[in-house]
């Protein structure tokens, strides 16, 4: 979350725009997450389901390392 204001900060044009649709996403995340994962579990069993955290995870990483190298240097 702070690499995310951060990134979305650093846009000296549309920063404030930037940072709030990061601050409204991770408000969405935070209120459908855990359902998602229940229904998830109910479907499937709950340790696949909580384990299906570890993917986002490492695909968040994935894309935030891009994110970084594309910050602007000052």
């Amino acid at each position: 979350m702070p690499i995310g204001i951060a990134l979305a900060a650093a846009d000296p044009l549309r920063g404030p725009a930037k940072v709030a649709a990061v601050t409204s996403l991770s408000s969405i995340a935070n209120i459908v997450g855990p359902p998602a994962i229940g229904a998830l579990g109910e479907r499937i069993d709950i340790r696949l389901a909580m384990a299906s955290i570890i993917a986002v995870i490492l695909g968040a990483v994935a894309v935030s390392g891009r994110a970084v190298r594309s910050l602007p240097r000052l």
